[in-house]
């Protein structure tokens, strides 16, 4: 068994890698068209300096109204490392195994000495309760103003940044939705973190909260030395949802860590029925309202899934059932061009003429030149 799952984690990283790297490749090169995501830069007062940060939109931003959850990360400076992440994030929603999500990515190229908690002479420093303080009162403040965001967060972060994710939780904790560390190297400061896993068993700052620690089989002893003890802390707390990942035959920072991690957090959230059955299309919106209440922002079935049930009832003459969901899909997604048209048509098959005419004229409006639009309006103008 867990060969196989080896196997196809294997598969799935090297099929990301080629699809990231080329479209590292292609952004370096200039080619036009070809747009991983844009680099802004925010003039922090907690840090007093200037913090550069790479963005990445999920497809269909620019075109639609929707909010969407935040995924915020740390070394943005490795360019391969943020072209990865934001190839994992599409593909995964794309197969909706996780919903679609806004990517910053920090990209300073010497921000790992804002994660180490202690100098040399085992000194508590000040730099990680700074940057811990930027990210919640400058930088997420500027996301959320610029862009369509709901509240649900999540915060990623690898190896002395994974370590630095849990310090995260465990002192801004209500900041964040949940937290994705990969071989965090807590073994730096153990104590710190036993002691501050402890305080927070009684804490409501992890209520409802949901951390993944993901980590090699082979990794490096500050994490596998001191993740055990802090984990059993930890899962004395009931409010927080812990899972903990060991990928077989990995050292340290796993290539599939973030991918595995990212399906632990929105386990449950692909919907698994046929899209063939009439009864589907009301198991399918009692679906999605659970993942509302579980997540908190507003969830909707993805367009091309509505699309798909609408047309096979179509195909099997279930009009009424199909004009249903095809409805139901334009209040979501009203640019839908082609479940219009197919509205327009059981209008017009069902002999509802008026209809017909309106929907298609509300088509030919947003998208004129639509030849099948043009002929089926000529055709009932003329009858």
């Amino acid at each position: 068994m867990k060969k196989n799952i080896l196997i196809l984690t294997t598969i799935i990283s090297l099929f990301i890698f080629l699809f990231s790297m080329s479209l590292y490749s292609d952004t370096i090169k200039g080619k036009e068209g070809v747009v991983v995501g844009k680099l802004i830069e925010i003039d922090s007062k907690v840090l007093k300096r200037t913090v550069p940060v790479l963005l990445s939109l999920p497809s269909g931003y620019e075109k639609g109204f929707t909010k969407y959850p935040v995924l915020y990360k740390f070394n943005g400076n490795l360019n391969k490392t943020f072209t990865f992440t934001a190839s994992s994030l599409e593909l995964l929603a794309a197969n909706n195994n996780i919903p679609g999500f806004i990517l910053v990515d920090i990209a300073m190229g010497d921000q790992n000495k804002y994660f180490q908690l202690q100098n040399r002479d085992r000194d508590f420093r000040n730099e990680p309760e700074l940057f811990g303080r930027f990210i919640t009162d400058e930088l997420i403040k500027y996301i959320d103003n610029n862009f369509r965001t709901v509240p649900y967060k999540i915060l990623y972060g690898q190896s002395n940044a994974g370590m630095f994710t849990l310090y995260m939780m465990l002192n801004k904790g209500e900041k964040f939705s949940a937290f994705i560390a990969s071989s965090p190297m807590i073994g730096w400061t153990p104590d710190y973190f036993y002691k501050a896993a402890k305080n927070q068993l009684a804490s409501i700052r992890l209520k409802d909260k949901h951390l993944v620690i993901v980590y090699g089989e082979k990794d490096l002893k500050q994490v596998t030395g001191s993740l055990p003890g802090f984990i059993t802390i930890l899962r004395i707390n009931r409010e927080l949802t812990l899972d903990q990942i060991e990928i077989t035959e990995c050292a340290h920072v796993p290539y599939t860590g973030f991918y595995r991690g990212l399906l632990s957090v929105f386990r449950g959230w692909k919907y698994s029925g046929e899209l063939t059955d009439s009864g589907e299309f009301k198991k399918i919106k009692t679906h999605y309202s659970k993942l509302k209440k579980k997540f908190g922002f507003e969830v909707n079935p993805p367009q091309y899934f509505l699309f798909k049930l609408g047309f096979n009832l179509y195909r099997e003459t279930m009009l009424w059932r199909s004009a249903e969901v095809f409805r139901y899909l334009l209040d979501l997604y009203p640019e839908s061009f082609r479940a219009r048209y197919f509205l327009a048509r059981i209008y017009y098959l069902t002999k509802k003429k008026k209809e017909a005419i309106e929907q298609l004229k509300i088509l030919l409006g947003s998208k004129p030149g639509y030849k099948q639009a043009e002929s089926l309006l000529n055709k009932l103008i003329s009858e």
